[in-house]
């Protein structure tokens, strides 16, 4: 299905499509010094935004995530995302999202697994970099490390397997890590919010 592919390009692997630099260390958490992104997240105009922008005021539990998948992936189809061509445009939701007003409550975790519905969420936060593009991958690919971290530990705890299984298992399952939610604090601190939901049976 379509929109089901431009989602997996367009919010799993986001750094493509922002013009970000892939090989950015991903450490988990903020610089000391904080910089606003050379692009605010108010400056994006509602014609860079596009059609059926998604909520800001977003809850991040698991049982939300499947909701929160189809709410972005419609925004894709909506405006006939291209990540190939619509980087700035995908960018610039991300950022709109970002700009809500209230800090949402995953600002205060690094990563967590919700047991109730099964899904793994990693927090990923940058500051001092004035490349807004680069700002939002590295934050989004300290996401995801957060992810690669607590899913490493729960396969260790579950199955004891050896070292190298343990890293095989982990690298095809973050395929169906996504990205879910952005927020920018008042002193430019940029942050990611990535989901993986159980594989499908």
């Amino acid at each position: 299905m379509r929109t089901i592919q431009i989602f997996s390009v367009v919010f799993g692997v986001a750094v493509a499509a922002c013009g970000g630099d892939a090989s950015e260390p991903a450490k988990a958490g903020p610089a000391a010094t904080a910089t606003a992104p050379a692009d605010a997240p108010n400056s994006a105009s509602a014609a860079a935004v596009g059609d059926a922008v998604p909520s800001a005021a977003w809850d991040a539990i698991g049982a939300n995530v499947e909701a929160r998948f189809a709410e972005l992936d419609a925004w894709a189809d909506e405006n006939s995302i291209d990540p190939k061509k619509d980087g700035e445009k995908i960018r610039a939701m991300k950022m709109a999202v970002a700009a809500k007003t209230a800090a949402p409550a995953w600002l205060e975790k690094s990563s967590w697994h919700d047991k109730e519905a099964d899904v793994l969420f990693g927090v990923g936060m940058v500051s001092g970099i004035k490349n807004a593009s680069l700002a939002l991958s590295t934050a989004e690919n300290r996401a995801r490390a957060e992810i690669a971290k607590l899913l490493q530990t729960t396969v260790q705890q579950e199955k004891n397997e050896t070292g190298s299984t343990t890293r095989t298992f982990t690298a095809v399952t973050l395929s169906g890590v996504r990205l879910v939610d952005w927020y920018q604090t008042k002193d430019g601190t940029l942050a990611a919010l990535a989901a993986m939901p159980p594989a499908p049976k």
